[in-house]
């Protein structure tokens, strides 16, 4: 953090994952990004994205995580 192009979210736990799906939000609450986790490592494409602060929101197994994203240019 700060991602120019691309965003790219490891998971390090060892064990199975049973469901994982990222949300991308702007400031303002509308979600910009919805996806699932298809392997353990995910990159997603943020050029199409403006410059700035956004949250990314990480369901694993129903608990939920929030991180603040910020875009440059």
């Amino acid at each position: 953090n700060p991602a120019q192009s691309h965003v790219t979210i490891e998971l390090k736990e060892t064990k199975a994952l049973l469901s994982g799906k990222i949300d991308i939000f702007n400031v303002f609450g509308i979600k910009l990004f919805s996806g699932c986790f298809p392997t353990r490592k995910y990159s997603i494409d943020v050029t199409n994205f403006p410059a700035g602060l956004y949250i990314l929101r990480i369901n694993l197994d129903g608990m939920e995580h929030h991180y603040r994203l910020l875009i440059q240019r």
